[in-house]
């Protein structure tokens, strides 16, 4: 299970990798980009790759589709300068 927390400009997030309950490693679940706007993905690590990918550079194209299965549930957020948080999810 993937911990991102923010408060007040910070964002932090644990990194961790599992393979269902085998810890495989570690993994970069937060970035920033160009425009000092935050983000932070969970979910299996392709997804939170390309998400943080795609945050940074500056959200060319669509963002990356997430996936829900038994699981697992990708999902991103990003907290912009502004003070606006945009989750990026599938419908439950």
């Amino acid at each position: 299970m993937t911990t991102i927390a923010y408060r007040n400009g910070t964002l932090a997030a644990d990194t961790r990798a599992c393979a269902g309950d085998n810890i495989v490693g570690s993994a970069i679940k937060i970035a920033r980009n160009n425009n000092g706007d935050l983000a932070g993905a969970a979910g299996l690590a392709p997804y939170s790759y390309a998400f943080l990918k795609w945050f940074t550079g500056m959200e060319s194209g669509p963002p990356p589709k997430a996936v829900r299965d038994d699981n697992n549930f990708d999902r991103g957020v990003i907290f912009r300068k502004t003070g606006v948080i945009e989750i990026y999810e599938i419908g439950r």
